[in-house]
């Protein structure tokens, strides 16, 4: 007899204790354009445990500055490792109160890393996907084919249209028609 049913863990897992498999997913994410500086930009020193909102504030300043970016890249060249990894280490054993699932999910939708935050609330933790924007470059696209000809070509007038709607920020505007120009 095979059971389906998907494993749930609870966001009080602490994030040190997770399987490398999963460890291994997330770092795959957040090693795409070096997203892991911003996480580790927005984590907090102090963290409670399970109240799993933990933004920056005047009482709660930054636990990482400049220079740990730069210590942890330096590490990663010289261990050979993926600087997320090593930031998972490190922040996964420090602390009174070491950092969950639940902080992590609270932290990577604060920081609109969504795909990484799709996999923790949806794939780690069997929960909904995070609350999205509505509109811009975080908004969820569909991405499901018609199947038939006719379906086919109504779907591609309104993915047309949702890209024509999309508001881009000026300045990336101003990027894509100097690239074009050259």
């Amino acid at each position: 007899m095979t059971i389906n049913k998907r494993y749930q863990m609870d966001p009080s897992l602490e994030i040190r204790k997770l399987s490398p498999r999963y460890v291994r997913e997330l770092v795959q994410i957040l090693e795409t354009h070096e997203l892991w500086k911003r996480l580790m930009s927005i984590i907090p020193k102090k963290l409670e445990r399970n109240n799993y909102i933990c933004d920056i504030t005047l009482e709660n300043q930054h636990k990482y500055h400049s220079e740990h970016f730069k210590l942890i890249e330096n590490a990663s060249e010289k261990f050979r490792r993926a600087c997320t990894e090593i930031l998972f280490d490190e922040w996964g054993t420090s602390g009174r109160i070491r950092p969950a699932l639940g902080h992590l999910l609270y932290l990577l939708t604060r920081a609109k890393l969504f795909r990484a935050a799709d996999y923790v609330a949806i794939t780690l933790l069997n929960q909904a996907r995070p609350e999205r924007p509505d509109t811009g470059p975080e908004a969820l696209i569909s991405v499901t084919l018609p199947k038939s000809p006719k379906q086919k070509d109504k779907n591609l007038e309104e993915i047309e249209k949702l890209l024509d709607e999309i508001n881009y920020p000026s300045s990336a505007m101003l990027i894509i028609r100097s690239n074009s120009m050259k």
